[in-house]
């Protein structure tokens, strides 16, 4: 009994050293695994705080971007605005441009609209004498247009309007000719 109760105390004692050999291999392994994983949750917590400075750096960065945006858009539109103003501009000018070399073209502009009819009257019409001269502005030149044109478009207007007749019947049809007209 002895003896048997030696050889189970024996057997015991293997199976003590067994467990205490696997106890001391599981924690060595679970020190391990915990070491590593304490590593891996420091790299990553090390990762996330690199991340969200690098975020919030992305941020503001895109703050600065959406304000040069906004106000590069608002230099564009006053441009935009500018060239629409400089484009009425031109257009204006060269219909000014245009207007100005048809009046170079044409000397009677200054006599009004209906003159060119009055005048294919004039020269269709049978007349006694010669034939009417004017509109007389056509033969008067200032000497000096700057200074005195304008003086005298004022004073001589109904002169500068008027027609030269040789006789009273080629006066009268003159005047029926530009009653017609309403001259």
């Amino acid at each position: 009994m002895n003896r048997s109760y030696n050889s189970l105390e024996a057997t015991a004692k293997g199976y003590q050293a067994e467990i205490d050999a696997a106890n001391a291999k599981a924690a060595a392994n679970n020190q391990a695994k915990a070491d590593e994983l304490a590593k891996r949750l420091a790299s990553a917590r090390s990762a996330l705080e690199a991340a969200q400075a690098s975020l919030a750096s992305a941020q503001q960065a895109k703050v600065a971007q959406d304000v040069r945006v906004n106000d590069l858009s608002k230099q564009r539109s006053d441009l935009e605005g500018k060239a629409a103003g400089l484009q009425r501009q031109i257009t204006e000018a060269d219909g000014m441009l245009a207007q100005a070399k048809a009046s170079e073209r044409d000397v009677y502009v200054p006599y009004g609209q209906n003159i060119g009819a009055v005048l294919r009257d004039i020269e269709n019409a049978r007349w006694e004498g010669e034939k009417p001269v004017g509109p007389l502005g056509l033969y008067v030149k200032a000497k000096d247009p700057e200074r005195w044109g304008e003086v005298l478009r004022i004073t001589l207007r109904q002169t500068l309007l008027a027609f030269a007749v040789g006789n009273v019947r080629d006066r009268k049809m003159l005047q029926a000719i530009l009653k017609k007209h309403n001259w």
